[in-house]
This record gives structure tokens, sequence and C-alpha cells, in this order.
């Protein structure tokens, strides 16, 4: 059998000629739980609730009584300072806390037990804490000597009396609310206050969180019960039809309004409301179900007003050694407390109370306390002893284990629609500015990942639709295809691929096909103006139909604010000399078709022993140099001769039998001929020599002149650069080292765009596999800007480019990707999602690394932001050493100046672009906002 008592004893000073309790809560802990209380005398005490259970079973003797000359001359004090006339039992008080200076009005332990909160008529709220050593009793006060040591610190900000508060279920957060008409939401780390909630037009007497931490509700005079949405602190539903009769005297009169959530998070229950049945008007308590939308009340009908409701942490079940199933089903308990002193048990399994006190207490119960077992309860009356009860495990139920309680709220809360486990609430206003920041971006159109991710799963199934033609109709195609030459339209014959795979044999000639149009799909727009001194490169890439148009088009917008006018860069930030401001599908040389059907080596086997094919055929006799003033070179009679509108501007010799087999030329540098004996000859723009003829060690493969510098690669794989006019060598290596073994294997296909020089005389290649290379001097290597070694990588395709037609040199990076990806598919299907991840991560950072080889700052930047969302996105937590990696990352920006994170950014924009940009990102993930938080005080403090 379950034991009721009325402990005397366990109550505060005289009230209206009696003892009283205002509320009382009890310690979220099975070992050695206390119990806190409050009242008007502005004393929060602590007790053991061992004590009580000791006094259910043994009696304690009443204090005697004192002559009347004591109590006269003590009549004051002892209304004042003593609890009752009823001796306190040893032990049973651990301490006595008067920080407040008026009536207190709630008490409440933090959800992990070791923090206690009170609020009161003071306007402030204090938060106590346990330290070493005994305690004090307040002074003047006849109580025994308390046994521990609690301490308070105090939180001001309303302007009136506080009554009520409420802990979030992670404990770093605390709301109040206050006749103020306001809700405080408190960080308890720093006392700070995270913001103020105005929604109610009248008092707000109750606020509870939710055991998800998904939803903070508060119930006001005004009559409505408002459920905030705690990851923005607004309005999400606002009920007020159940509550519209409820202005009555007796609820006017009630000091507080109770509410409490279920333990599953799904019920929300309210005190202090009206019902009608049988058309007549009948007190309630109300039930809100979540996922009926708070809507659909259910009502529990009470002959007196109901003022306190609340749910035991706990949940229970009929019998104890079977399974929780549809014969054995889990259940909560429901406490309310009525204006009567009754007090009623209900649990969910059940249309009928489990237990009914019609004289449970003296008093209006005010407030009601579970233990953290779910077997005791006390409730605190606004007259008399409170009531304390032990139920049994037969009256009650069994309460489930561990694993059965997490079992039953995982599957409710997957019901309701997500799973809320662990989501922590923002802890200080620094937190919510960080977050507004975030949104910011988004809403200016950054949210780049998951922009990014719908556009490679549009890309993917472009392509799988597009990589789906009929055969007949792929080989009518490929038999179509055709190209130009001068003002010469040819039809190139297509084989047709005996694959076994039909998707290997469209990426196989995806890899050999590029045309060349010089009036659609350019990706440069012709520009007469130099830009920073660049040398203009007319070279054509135009994309194969075998699905690629949808990268050539694809352009996703990674910047930051506003959107302003792309302006040309300054000669410090430009990396490489040459300028893209020509018609990038202007570059006849690099033609796919002309070199695989049309060179030289499928007529001389001279070279057959060499890596690379010749140079083509068809531009060994003629080559346009400037489309705009139409300058060619043409080789005339055995003479080269430099034209221009069909007018000879000169002519040159180039000696006995020797037959141009390479042509090139810059109309403000020089121009060059490569003979048959291998004779390299230069001239100057007027046509005289030079330099004497330079012996070549083979036939060229790409001979190209930039503004400054002729660049030559030979068959065999040897690469020169040299500084003309004054014709010194600036570098030699070989493109071996870079040749794919496909490339390799397949005479006479094309190898390499046109080649980048930078101003620190390194060259940049890309080859026709997407393959980009820098070779650094100072290295003597070469370096891999980008290729497709992450093909499961989410950033396989980027385009930070926010022109969709032009190549800028801000965005080399971009380019060098989008050449990458032009050839390879991203395979992100039945990819486990940690290799995913683990390869996104590799990827950004060897594409950071690219972008600061290219002093491509703009794209380095927005590509650390990519970094810093992924370390700080939930599938980073399988990543052990994640945390360190970000505070190494924001330590390097914050203190470093010669750090690989800290040498890529302006010194004068570091801290603002942590403020703006990377520190909100961190913030978003709520459970790093304290290292958000950390390094915004760093850079105030600097």
């Amino acid at each position: 059998m379950g034991v009721a008592m009325n402990p005397e004893w366990l109550t505060h000073r005289v009230r209206q000629g009696q003892p009283h309790v205002f509320s009382v809560d009890i310690q979220n802990t099975e070992n050695n739980p206390r119990v806190a209380t409050c009242g008007c005398d502005g004393i929060v005490r602590i007790w053991f609730l061992q004590a009580l259970v000791d006094a259910s079973k043994e009696p304690f003797e009443k204090e005697p009584e004192r002559d009347t000359d004591s109590v006269q001359m003590e009549e004051n004090s002892s209304k004042e300072n003593s609890c009752s006339n009823h001796k306190i039992p040893e032990n049973a008080l651990a301490s006595s806390l008067s920080y407040h200076s008026r009536s207190v009005n709630m008490v409440r332990w933090s959800p992990q037990g070791q923090l206690l909160a009170s609020a009161g008529d003071d306007f402030l709220v204090f938060i106590y804490h346990k330290e070493e050593g005994r305690g004090y009793s307040p002074f003047g006060s006849n109580e025994p000597a308390p046994v521990e040591n609690w301490r308070g610190r105090k939180l001001s900000g309303h302007s009136n009396d506080v009554l009520g508060i409420a802990w979030s279920p992670c404990g770093n957060l605390l709301a109040s609310c206050s006749v103020d008409n306001t809700i405080i939401i408190w960080n308890i780390h720093s006392d700070t206050i995270i913001t103020r909630l105005q929604g109610h037009e009248s008092f707000v007497k109750g606020v509870s969180f939710d055991p998800t931490g998904r939803f903070l509700a508060s119930h006001g005079e005004d009559l409505a019960v408002m459920i905030w949405k705690t990851s923005e602190w607004r309005i999400e539903k606002e009920i007020r039809e159940p509550f519209k009769e409820s202005r009555t005297i007796e609820y006017q009169k009630s000091l507080f309004y109770r509410l409490d959530w279920s333990p599953c998070g799904r019920d929300l229950v309210c005190s202090n409301c009206l019902a009608f049945c049988e058309e007549k008007r009948t007190h309630a308590a109300v039930i809100f179900r979540r996922d009926c939308n708070f809507e659909k009340p259910i009502y529990f009908r009470s002959p007196v007003p109901i003022l306190c409701v609340r749910y035991s942490k706990r949940m229970y079940k009929c019998y104890k050694d079977k399974p929780v199933n549809d014969e054995n089903e889990s259940y909560s308990a429901l406490a309310l407390g009525t204006s009567s002193g009754a007090l009623l048990v209900w649990v969910s399994k059940s249309s009928k109370p489990l237990l009914i006190l019609k004289k449970a207490c003296k008093g209006a119960i005010l407030d009601i306390s579970w233990s953290a077992d779910g077997y005791s309860l006390i409730a605190a009356p606004a007259i008399g002893a409170p009531l304390y009860i032990r139920f049994t495990e037969e009256e009650l139920g069994y309460v489930l284990n561990a694993k059965e309680e997490k079992d039953f709220f995982d599957s409710v809360r997957s019901q309701l629609g997500a799973n809320y486990e662990n989501i922590p609430l923002t802890q200080s206003t620094i937190q919510l500015e960080m977050e507004r920041l975030y949104a910011k971006h988004i809403q200016e159109g950054n949210d780049h990942m998951s922009q990014h991710q719908n556009n490679i799963s549009q890309e993917l199934m472009e392509r799988e639709k597009k990589s789906t033609v009929h055969p007949s109709e792929q080989q009518q195609q490929q038999q179509q295809r055709e190209y130009n030459v001068g003002k010469k339209r040819r039809i190139v014959p297509k084989c047709l691929s005996t694959a076994a795979n039909p998707q290997e044999s469209i990426a196989e000639n995806s890899r050999l096909t590029t045309e060349t149009n010089h009036d659609e799909n350019h990706i440069m727009k012709s520009s007469s103006s130099n830009m920073n001194g660049y040398t203009s490169i007319e070279t054509s890439i135009s994309v194969s139909p075998n699905g690629e148009e949808a990268l050539a088009k694809r352009n996703m917008d990674y910047s930051f604010g506003p959107k302003k006018e792309e302006e040309s860069p300054s000669n410090e930030s430009s990396f490489f000399l040459q300028d893209f401001h020509r018609k990038l599908d202007s570059y006849t040389p690099t033609l796919g078709e002309a070199w695989l059907f049309h060179s030289q080596e499928t007529m001389d086997n001279q070279y057959s022993s060499t890596k690379l094919p010749a140079f083509p055929m068809e531009w060994s006799k003629h080559r346009v140099i400037d489309e705009e003033e139409k300058i060619s070179l043409r080789v005339e009679n055995d003479e080269l001769c430099c034209i221009r509108n069909d007018t000879i501007l000169w002519q040159a010799a180039l000696g006995k039998n020797a037959s141009p087999v390479a042509l090139a030329g810059e109309k403000t540098t020089l121009y060059t001929a490569v003979t048959s004996n291998n004779m390299l000859h230069l001239f100057s723009i007027f046509g005289s020599r030079l330099y004497a003829p330079v012996l070549l060690n083979a036939r060229p493969h790409m001979l190209q002149v930039l503004k400054g510098y002729l660049f030559v690669i030979l068959v065999n794989g040897e690469m020169s650069l040299y500084r003309v006019p004054q014709v010194s060598l600036v570098l030699r290596t070989s493109v071996g080292p870079i040749l794919p073994e496909q490339v390799v294997e397949k005479m006479g296909q094309p190898v390499f765009y046109p080649p980048l020089v930078s101003k620190q005389e390194d060259v940049c290649l890309t080859l026709y596999n997407g393959s980009s290379y820098l070779f650094q001097k100072n290295l003597g290597n070469w370096i891999c800007i980008a290729d497709d070694s992450f093909i499961h990588s989410e950033f396989f395709h980027i385009n930070f480019n926010t022109q969709k037609e032009n190549i800028s040199p801000k965005y080399l990076l971009t380019w060098f990707r989008k050449m990458a990806g032009k050839t390879t598919v991203p395979k992100l299907s039945n990819v486990k999602p940690a290799k995913v991840f683990l390869e996104t991560l590799a990827h950004l950072e060897t594409m950071m690394a690219s972008a600061s080889i290219l002093h491509s700052k703009e794209e380095f930047k927005k590509l650390l932001l990519c970094y810093i969302e992924k370390l700080c996105s939930a599938q980073a937590t399988q990543i052990p050493s994640r945390i360190e990696r970000l505070r190494e990352v924001l330590d390097d920006i914050l203190q470093g100046q010669q750090g690989f994170f800290s040498r890529n950014l302006e010194s004068t924009e570091k801290r603002n672009f942590m403020l703006q940009v990377l520190l909100p990102a961190v913030s978003k993930n709520r459970q790093l906002q304290n290292i958000a938080e950390e390094y915004v005080e760093k850079i105030k403090s600097m």
C-alpha cells in the first residue's frame, strides 16, 4: 500500500494564520534527491526527500509551547522567520537561501539536478549552485543549521513580479515570465539575456519547455496559450478558443497558471480552463496534442477550478516482466491540483482517474512535483502543510527501463515528423546574431549547399536521360558531326563504338568530340580592350550533345551580400599574364576532329615512336592570327606571307626545301614558323628576322605565341617556354608525367588546351581529359590543379563565376573545374554517405590549395566557407578531429600571419570575414555555438 502524509514542518512562514508553500520541485536524480520549496517569506528552502520517507514511517513530536511572555516578545520574529510550531527533523533541511527580498513564487531544478532556479516578486531570478562546506540559517531564525552550502547569483531583466520559470531540456537556458507581459530567455552560463519574447497582452503566469526542446509554451492572463518555436523564438501557434470563457473571478485571483508537457513531448496540458458540458460551463484542464497541431482539445473536467498540472517524468506499463507491446502498452501519469485542495491522478490508459483525494490539502494546491523514480509526489498548498504521497508499483504501474523508454520516445517523435534528440537551443545573443547573418546570406541567394546538390541531381538526370538515346539516333547524330577549317565546312565520319556498355562508349565519344563554332556557345565574349596586359587567345570550346550542356550552363551564385558588377582585377590580383577577352570557341589548332583525322602523323611515320601527335596539317599552310582584324599567316609559293583583308603586309623566304609544318603568331609581338627540317624561324611584326633559325629536337605538337612569350611542345613531350623578343629560355621540362595513358595510346588525339603563363613564369596546361597541371619553376615539379580524383565529391562540379559566359581571372579554378567535369560524371548514387563526406572534405581542401596556388582569393574564400560548413554539419560528427580542424582554421585566420589560411586572406578583411561569414556558418550548428561565441569575443577584445 502507498503512503500519504502532510509534513507540518515542511512549510514556510505563517500566512494569514496558516503555513503555506507556493511552489515545490523534486530534484531530478535518484541518488539522495532534494526537494526545493518557496513561499512569501522570501526564503528558498532545500530539503532531503529521504526525511519525508522517514517521516512517513515514524511521526515526530511537536515543539513544546512556550510561555505567554516569550510568545509576546518573539511574536514578530516567529511570524517572520519560523516555518511553523513543529520541530524540523534532524538532517532534513539541506539549506535555507534568503537571497530574495520579497515573496518567492516558483522554484525549479535544472534537468541535470545540479542547479536550482527561483523567481520572486522582487523582479529577480536567482540561480543556485552547491559549494563545499556547511550553510548558514537566516538571521534570527530558529531553524537548525543547514547541512549544505548553496550560493546564488542574480539575473535581473524584468520590470515587475516574476511568476514562472522553466529550464530547457539541455539545461543551458532558462525561461522566466512576468507581470510585465514578457518572457525572457536566459543563458545561465553567462547570465545574459538571449531574447525577450513579447506576444501576450497581459500578465504571463506560466511557461514550460517541451522535452524535445523544440517548443516553449506560455500561458497568460490574456486568455491565450502561446507555442513558441525555439529555433527562431517566434510564435508557432496561438491558442485562445478553449480559454475564451475563462475570465472568471476564480481565475483572475489565481497567482499562477501551471502548464506542463508529457514526457514524450506529444501532449501539452494547461490549467485554468472552462469547458462546456451539456450547455453548462464546467472547470477543466485541457490537453493539446502536437500531432493534431495543438487543436482538438481533450478536457479533464472538475467541479472546482484546476490550478496546477504536472506530468510524471517517467512512463509506466502494467506488467513488469513483459515487454511493451499492444497487450502491455506504455502510459503516462498526470497529477492535477484544484482550488479546493483536492488532488487527482490520471493515467493515459484509462478514462477515469486513478486517484481522487478530495481533502488532500487545506488550501488550494498551487504546485505539484514528481520524483525522478516516478513514485513520489508532493503537492504545495496555499494554506497548510504540503501533501506527500508514495505510490507502490502495484498502484501506479511499473516504470519502463531506459531502453524501453528510449524506444518509445523515438517512436513517438518519429511519428511527429522528426527526431528531436539532442537539439541544442540558442545560448546567447551572439548566437542569434550569427544565425541572423547566416539567414541573410541564404536570403540573398547563397544557400549554395542545397543549390549545389540540386544542380548535381538535375545534371545526373539529364545525363542519364541523354545517355539512353536510341542507337540509331545516336549513330545519325555522330555521322552528322561537322567542323570548320577557315571558310571550309567539313563533315567528319564517326565510327560507332563496339563497347559492351553504351554509357562507356558515350563517355569515350565525349572525350574525343569537341566542336568549333565561331558564332554559338561562346564561353568568352569578344572584347577589343586589354585587361591588365593579358594576351588575347582565340580558343573555342563547344560541348558535345552527350549531356554536357547542363554542365556548361550551370551557374551557382556564391556571392556574399548584394551582387556587384564584375570589376577588372588589378595587375596585382591577376595571376596569369594573358587574358581571356577573346572568344574561347575560336581556337582552331586544338580542334579535336582535325587533330584526329588530318594530322600529319597519319602521313609521316618518321616520328612513330613519339608520344604526341604532330601539328595539324590544315594549319601548317594557313592560320588565322586575329579574327577581328582578319590577320593570318599563309604559305604561298614557298614564302611566308602575313595577310590582312586579302592584302599582303609582308613576305619572307624560309629557305631551300623548307616547307612549313607549323605557324603561329601574335599581332603585337612576333610571328613564327617551323619548317619540315625542324627549324624554328622568328619574325617581327613587320617581317624582319629576329633570330637565327633554331633547331628543335623534334616536330612541334603545339606552337603558341603569347604576349612576351613563345610556347612550344614537341611530339617527344618536351615543353619549352621562351621569353621574346630577346629569345631567352625561361624553362624546359617534359609533359610526359602528366599525360594519361589513354591519350598516349591514341595517336592523333588532341591533348592540350592553350597554355597559361603566370607572372612568376609558371606554365599551366589543361589536358583534353579535363585535368589541369601547373609547372612551378621554383619547385621544379608539376602540380595538379584540377582532375577527376574525387569522383564522389559533392563539389565535383562548381562554378563561382556569376557571369555565365565570361571567364574571369578572379575565377580561374572554376574554369579548370569545369574542364575536369566535361568528361566525367560524379558518382554519388550507391555510395556510402561516409565515403561521400570524406571525399568531399578532401576535395575542398585540395581545391583550396589550388586556389591558393592560383592566387584566386575570391574562390579561396568561398571554398573556405564551404569547408567550414561541412566541418560544422551533422555528418562531420563521424570525424574525431573535426573540432580541432575547425579551431585550426579559425586560429590561423585570427592569429596567424604566414599560415595557409591567413596568407590567402587580406589582413584588413580577416576579422570582418570571420564575423560576417565564417562564424555565422559555425553557429548554424548550435552544438558549436560556444565556439562561435568564443571567437566573437576574441575578435571584439582585439
